[in-house]
């Protein structure tokens, strides 16, 4: 409830900047309408929407504050951002103190500034203190600018202890600035908790173990020969190690063999009992506890979305009556709310949709499985209702709506409203993953016929005329399946027969020629250092304008450089592509150092 009046209040402050007649309510409506949008947008940029909100309700729209606040939340700025934070955690490998030093506070300087950024805007918001993640960051600042400080001013660079911490404060500058990984450690502390009883018994196990040894072996075992376990801590150091992995088997092994030959039998048993067993139970426990926790994962992302579909909700539904409604138990416990009608909400879904129209052509989104370049060949695979995309889509948009409306008043409410838009966007990952999307409908198709046959097999025998029908219904089932993977088998082949540079020389077949040229390369590189040096430096000149000839081929199949990245065959495809494409860049640049500066980077062509 209070989040709910916060969103209103700043709503209502957003409109007041606007200055619209009041006489006007489509102008308000309309506006509205493109702030419910903007928010879709970010939520599925994933950029936090309630600073973006208290930002647009204290300063408006155009103000130097938005566009500070649209900048520093923009992809490029985030990805530079987090650049200089991989810079800084990397300049802990530099051995020269005070270039060490410097770099490592011209790349504190960003961080330091964006957090300052933040904290000014939540200072600014009328919700009350600083967020967890803001206040994260000031506190790593303090913590890093300290440490900097002491070591540049107190003349502590060559003090071992000061850089050590220094060093160790590093990474967790990363960890304060990525809610993922911040979201990751708190899932790793739950389950560390719920495996507690099985790490309480493993401590005990090594612990009795190590007691055995420091008892059996005492003043038994040489120092010069290996370690010794005459105290109960290298006891339980050495005992944990060749438990749990085995790899100081030999500090152990050797000289209590040299001591007694008996001895094997109890480095046996508490080698098969600590690695096979005790790990086996550690691991089983701790998958079993992130299993059960791992939407955590995701706390931040559906915390984030879940605020951005209520100010959409609120948005859409401003003018909207509210409608009251009592519980069964309790008649003065009365809940408000309000219904998005079913028009409204399917424009809203196609504007929300139309998000990733520019990202493929018409013909690839008639055919999206048939990308090489040609205008009639989508015509052979698509009948008329496909080929009219955004008919086929307002259709889609209809049932979705219907289907969510429980009610059947023509309506949504927030509850339906949050399931739509979910819908929505598995239904837009669909249509961006051509072989996801079949195997999803073959799945569809055979989950189906499955649960239709268990009705089947569980109604008894006395009940024919149910009997019958789910002996017909499983029939139909059956045959729209056979259907089904008649067309999946259909798109495969398209996808990885059809698709390529012609008709008849698919993308499938480049793959494998450059698999054989990779090969080659391969062959060449392993005489390096071996045969002639201009001779083998001129192939892989070669083998790299073949690479770049590749992407470049690649590109031109897929028209535009979006569509190469967002390959629309699927997510598998896509990955090959970037990988592909990040290999014949890095091979280019290091193919330009080695002629520019060969005697520094030749190492790079190795």
């Amino acid at each position: 409830m209070v989040l709910f009046r916060y969103l209103e209040k700043s709503i209502e402050k957003i409109i007041g900047f606007w200055n619209l007649p009041a006489d006007d309510p489509e102008a308000l409506h309309a506006k509205l309408f493109e702030v419910a949008v903007m928010f879709a947008r970010l939520a599925e940029k994933g950029q936090p929407v309630l600073q973006q909100l208290t930002v647009l309700a204290e300063f408006g729209e155009g103000t130097r504050e938005w566009q500070v606040k649209r900048f520093t939340q923009s992809k490029p700025v985030k990805t530079l951002l987090y650049l200089f934070i991989v810079l800084f955690i990397g300049c802990a490998m530099l051995s020269d103190r005070t270039a060490k030093t410097g770099l490592s506070i011209i790349c504190l300087i960003p961080y330091t500034a964006d957090t300052a950024a933040m904290a000014y805007f939540d200072w600014h918001g009328d919700w009350p203190g600083f967020s967890s993640g803001v206040k994260v960051a000031i506190g790593m600042n303090l913590v890093l600018w300290s440490t900097e400080l002491l070591v540049l001013i107190g003349g502590f660079q060559d003090e071992r202890g000061v850089v050590m911490l220094e060093d160790v404060f590093r990474p967790w500058m990363l960890l304060a600035k990525s809610e993922k990984l911040i979201d990751a450690l708190r899932l790793l502390g739950v389950c560390v908790f719920e495996a507690r009883n099985i790490l309480f018994y493993l401590f005990t196990v090594v612990a009795t173990a190590a007691i055995i040894v420091n008892l059996i072996f005492w003043d038994k075992f040489d120092a010069d020969d290996g370690e010794t376990v005459d105290t109960f801590l290298d006891s339980f150091v050495y005992l944990f190690i060749f438990m749990t992995s085995g790899e100081n088997w030999d500090v152990l092994v050797y000289q209590g063999y040299r001591e007694s030959t008996a001895s094997a039998i109890l480095w046996i048993s508490l080698s098969l009992f600590g690695v096979f067993a005790l790990i086996s139970m550690v691991i089983a426990t701790f998958e079993a506890t992130y299993s059960r926790n791992m939407d955590q994962l995701e706390t931040s992302r559906i915390a984030n979305e879940s605020i951005a579909h209520h100010v959409m909700f609120q948005c859409l539904t401003w003018s909207l009556p509210l409608h009251a409604a009592e519980t069964a138990d309790d008649e003065k416990n009365v809940t408000f709310y309000k219904q998005l009608p079913n028009a409204a909400m399917e424009v809203f879904l196609e504007v929300f949709m139309r998000n990733d129209e520019e990202k493929f052509d018409i013909d690839s989104r008639v055919n999206p499985l048939l990308l090489f370049p040609g205008t009639e060949t989508g015509k052979d695979y698509s009948n008329e209702a496909q080929r009219n995309h955004r008919a086929s889509i307002t259709s889609a948009l209809k049932v979705m709506t219907v289907l969510q409306d429980v009610d059947d008043n023509l309506s949504v409410v927030l509850s339906e409203f949050e399931e739509t838009l979910v819908a929505t966007r598995c239904t837009m990952r669909l249509r961006s993953d051509v072989l996801l999307s079949s195997e999803s409908m073959v799945l569809r198709a055979h989950l189906l016929a499955k649960r239709t046959k268990s009705n089947l097999e569980l109604t008894p025998d006395w009940e024919r005329d149910v009997r019958q029908r789910y002996a017909e219904v499983l029939e139909t089932q059956e045959k729209r399946l056979e259907v089904v993977m008649e067309v999946h088998q259909q798109t495969e082949h398209v996808v990885k027969d059809l698709v390529g540079i012609t008709p008849t020389f698919s993308l499938d077949r480049l793959d494998i020629v450059m698999v054989i040229a990779m090969m080659f390369h391969g062959f060449w590189l392993s005489l390096w250092g071996s045969a002639d040096q201009n001779f083998i430096q001129a192939i892989v000149l070669v083998f790299t304008a073949v690479y770049i000839a590749e992407v470049a081929i690649r590109i031109m199949v897929f028209k535009r450089f979006r569509q190469f990245l967002d390959d629309r065959r699927g997510t598998g495809y896509s990955f090959q592509n970037v990988f592909m494409l990040v290999l014949a860049v890095f091979g280019t640049f290091a193919q330009m150092l080695y002629y520019v500066l060969p005697d520094r980077h030749g190492p790079l062509m190795q």
